[in-house]
C-alpha cells in the first residue's frame, strides 16, 4: 500500500534472492512525500538508489523502517528504486 500524492508511479518486484524491489518514478515538477506499507516483509531498512539528470542509480542514506511502514521523499523528475531485504 502506498500513501501519497501527486503523478507518482509505483512498481514493486520480490527477486529471487528475497530481496524486494520498489519503484517510484515522478515525472511531476514537485517532489512527493511517500509513505510504503510493507505486507508479508520483515525488512528494517530500506536503500534508495536515485535516478535522475545528475545520477545514475546513485545509493543514498538508507531509510528506516518500522512496523513495515517508511516514508520518504522521491525528487521532481526522479526515479527512485528502493532495495528492501527480510
Amino acid at each position: 500500500d502506498v500513501a501519497s500524492s501527486g503523478d507518482l508511479q509505483l512498481s514493486a518486484f520480490r527477486n529471487t534472492d528475497g530481496t524486494l524491489a520498489v519503484v517510484a518514478l515522478n515525472p511531476g515538477t514537485s517532489a512527493n512525500s511517500v509513505t510504503y506499507t510493507l505486507k508479508n516483509l520483515a525488512a528494517t531498512s530500506a536503500t534508495p538508489y536515485l535516478t535522475n539528470t545528475t545520477g545514475n542509480t546513485t545509493a543514498q542514506s538508507p531509510v528506516r523502517v518500522t512496523g513495515g511502514t517508511f516514508t520518504a521523499t522521491v525528487p521532481a523528475r526522479s526515479l527512485i528504486t528502493y532495495r528492501l531485504t527480510p
